[in-house]
Order: C-alpha cells, then structure tokens, then sequence
C-alpha cells in the first residue's frame, strides 16, 4: 500500500503544477472528502467514457495554482493526464480512501504531466490530506 505524506491541508479542492527541473513538472490534485464521496458514487454507477468527462468538468472547477514560473501554465492537457491517472488506478485511490482516511479527510493525487503513477516514480500515487 502507498505510504501516506501530510499536506497542507485536511480538506480542500485545488489543482496545482510544480516545475520540475530535469523530469516531467508534477501535478498535484487535492480533492476533499465530499468531493472524493461525489466523484466516487459517479465512477460506481456510470460508463468509463462518462466517468473521465464528469471528472475533467469537476477537477477544471477546483482553484488553480501555477508553480511552473516564467512561460508555465495550466493546460486542459494537464487536467486530462491527472483524471487518466485518477481513473486508471480508481480502484487503489479508492481502497485508500474507503479503509485508511479517517472521515472528513481529503485526498492528495500526484502524477506527473504524463500521467505517471507511483510504480514508475515513489514521490507520484495517493495521499492523505493532513
């Protein structure tokens, strides 16, 4: 199972990108507890095509932060490389979330801007929001 960090926060939405020097810039998605419990009643109940279109129109939704510095922004390919990560590995974000988080407490999801998951790179995957 993915160790779990602290964070900043226990419970907020926001979408972030950290420049990276030498390797892809890290995108960082927080989604708080009512927000996880929404997207996760839609990913039960609907069609996978349905499911990456709600994601991408409500993680587009959250406060966004740009630590890329001079020339770097947020595109809507960085947001579809975090929602392909989220959905492709939904169900061990969700283990995570059902079993480990104790109520009320928010996810942090890190990819990379290639939608890179923590078995390629320790620093990527789930954690908790604290």
């Amino acid at each position: 199972m993915k160790k779990l960090i602290n964070t900043s926060s226990i419970n907020e939405n926001s979408f972030e990108k950290d420049f990276c020097l030498l390797l892809r810039d890290n995108l960082k998605v927080k989604i708080s507890y009512d927000t996880f419990l929404n997207m996760q009643n839609f990913y039960k109940n609907h069609k996978a095509s349905e499911t990456t279109e709600k994601f991408f129109n409500i993680i587009n939704k959250f406060p966004k932060l740009d630590h890329t510095g001079l020339g770097g922004s947020i595109t809507d390919n960085d947001i579809t490389a975090s929602v392909k990560a989220i959905c492709d590995n939904f169900a061990e974000i969700n283990l995570i979330f059902s079993e480990v988080i104790p109520r009320k407490q928010g996810l942090l999801i890190v990819t990379d801007t290639a939608g890179s998951w923590h078995t390629i790179f320790p620093d990527l995957g789930v954690f908790v929001q604290k």
